[in-house]
């Protein structure tokens, strides 16, 4: 799934566990049972972030692009709690 921008508090990807019984596709409200993993990929290379922080988390998403290139930048945000980042190479 390829993401779309999210600028700004309204949108902000929410990951937050709680109980929703439906998600409204392109909604920023809270996921029941997300998992906070990201992966991203180019012709030669693959990453994968994996964020594992229990508090409230928001994810910034921006996109640029250029004549030559196009770039997709992320801001992770936690409340609260112990940074705890796995990297994927």
């Amino acid at each position: 799934m390829a993401l779309g921008m999210a600028v700004g508090a309204e949108g902000d990807t929410r990951l937050y566990n709680t109980h929703i019984s439906e998600y409204e596709l392109g909604s920023p409200v809270t996921l029941y049972g997300d998992i906070p993993f990201m992966q991203a990929h180019r012709k030669d290379s693959y990453v994968g972030l994996f964020w594992l922080n229990a508090a409230e988390t928001w994810i910034d998403i921006t996109k640029t692009k250029t004549k030559t290139d196009t770039n997709t930048n992320t801001q992770w945000i936690s409340e609260a709690g112990t940074l705890d980042v796995l990297i994927f190479l």
